[in-house]
């Protein structure tokens, strides 16, 4: 939060608008609580990005459950409620016709990644998701799109791009 407000006070400065909000894609409340914010300070949403995404590196073989199991609650299942919540929002309001949603997969959502295997899964589930609520939501206008970038220096990957294989 502290980086948000960071780069609030210079979107600020430059004459624009940014209310940042700290949500927890974990908790289902968490994600309400955050939307119901943003609207108290801006007004209804009309777009949303749902970038909630972490790494479990390493062996399948030698993955932990627990790691595997936050990996699929934050990079399925909090994309997911995320974009839920504001396709619930953007579909009553007055915004339905201009809504969007876009969701982040990765390369990964594509073909696996080396040592990265339940990280791509999970981005593979993150490209068909947005292709199935782009189905289910047109017919209220609201669009749905998944952006699946390559290699772009993240906290996620920029030990490994630094490194010889990087």
């Amino acid at each position: 939060t502290d980086r948000l407000e960071e780069l609030a006070a210079k979107v600020r400065a430059k004459g624009g608008v940014m209310h940042p909000v700290a949500m927890d894609v974990e908790d289902p409340a968490s994600i309400i609580a955050g939307f119901n914010e943003v609207e108290k300070a801006l007004g209804p949403v009309d777009i949303t990005i749902a970038n909630a995404g972490l790494n479990a590196q390493g062996a399948s073989t030698e993955l932990e459950a627990d790691a595997l199991a936050q990996l699929i609650r934050v990079n399925i299942q909090g994309v997911y409620l995320t974009a839920r919540e504001a396709a619930k929002r953007i579909i009553v309001g007055a915004n339905a016709e201009r809504g969007r949603i876009i969701l982040l997969g990765s390369v990964g959502s594509q073909k696996p990644l080396a040592g990265l295997t339940a990280y791509s899964m999970s981005k593979a589930a993150v490209a068909m998701m947005g292709k199935g609520f782009a189905r289910e939501w047109a017919r209220h206008g609201l669009t749905v799109n998944t952006i699946c970038p390559g290699w772009i220096a993240t906290e996620l990957n920029s030990e490994w791009l630094a490194s010889d294989g990087g």
